[in-house]
């Protein structure tokens, strides 16, 4: 629910949930003091609700304390799988927001909520409930965003899965030349290797085959032409011929 902060009538800041409304039913807090001019010296003098001292509360004048980091990686105090909040979230998108690469997952502080939030919904001046959101954190306070300027400053939080997390400022611009060099001269190498390695071994299959071409040849020219011409014609033609004729005749 959106909430007014005003002075009222008898100069007392009030918070209201109706603009310029101090009715009871609609006050919800009151700077405890009407010699108050500047809504930031109510330091120690609020309560909330009215008739309950808060002195811990703060009004920041001008814009809130913003976070000075190109990026912000997001861990927490164990590991844990599939965790959409977990990362880098290295795009910024405006003063404390920032994106998780090309994805739909954004990490920025919620002014009206009063806390980081974490998920797929982007919106830093709606007042959704938390459950619409991949994590939050618990606490409703600033948590010193305003000492992120430096690479590797922290600020540590209770978060929503009750576990610390901690957002690590990234002041180191995403790559944009590295990725694309080592690539070109990879494919360009490649190109030449097949181009010269099929053209050695054309000539080895060429060269090979007329070896065993002259063998067989040979071969089956020579053997069997003069072995059968011999060895039929002497022999059967001797044996008949002399027997039968000299063994009728003695008888």
């Amino acid at each position: 629910n959106k909430m007014y902060l005003f002075n009222s009538m008898d100069s007392i800041w009030s918070i209201s949930a109706l603009k310029d409304n101090t009715s009871s039913t609609e006050l919800k807090g009151i700077c405890a003091s009407n010699s108050v001019d500047n809504v930031t010296e109510c330091d120690g003098l609020w309560q909330i609700p009215v008739g309950v001292s808060q002195t811990d509360v703060k009004v920041i004048g001008n814009e809130c304390p913003e976070a000075q980091c190109l990026g912000i990686d997001l861990e927490y105090d164990v590991f844990l799988q599939n965790e959409p909040c977990i990362g880098s979230f290295q795009t910024q998108i405006s003063s404390n927001m920032y994106q998780k690469g090309t994805s739909d997952i954004f990490l920025y502080f919620n002014p009206i909520l009063l806390r980081w939030v974490c998920g797929d919904k982007l919106g830093i001046d709606q007042c959704w409930s938390l459950d619409k959101y991949e994590g939050h954190a618990m606490d409703q306070s600033w948590h010193n965003a305003d000492v992120l300027r430096l690479d590797g400053d922290k600020i540590s939080m209770k978060w929503s899965n009750n576990h610390t997390a901690t957002l690590t400022c990234s002041n180191t611009a995403q790559p944009t030349t590295s990725p694309t060099t080592p690539p070109s001269p990879a494919p360009t190498s490649g190109t030449r290797s097949p181009t010269t390695s099929p053209t050695i071994p054309t000539k080895s299959p060429t060269q090979s085959p007329t070896v065993p071409t002259r063998n067989p040849t040979k071969s089956p020219t020579k053997s069997p032409t003069r072995s059968p011409t011999k060895s039929p014609t002497k022999s059967p033609t001797k044996s008949p011929t002399k027997s039968p004729t000299k063994s009728p005749t003695k008888s």
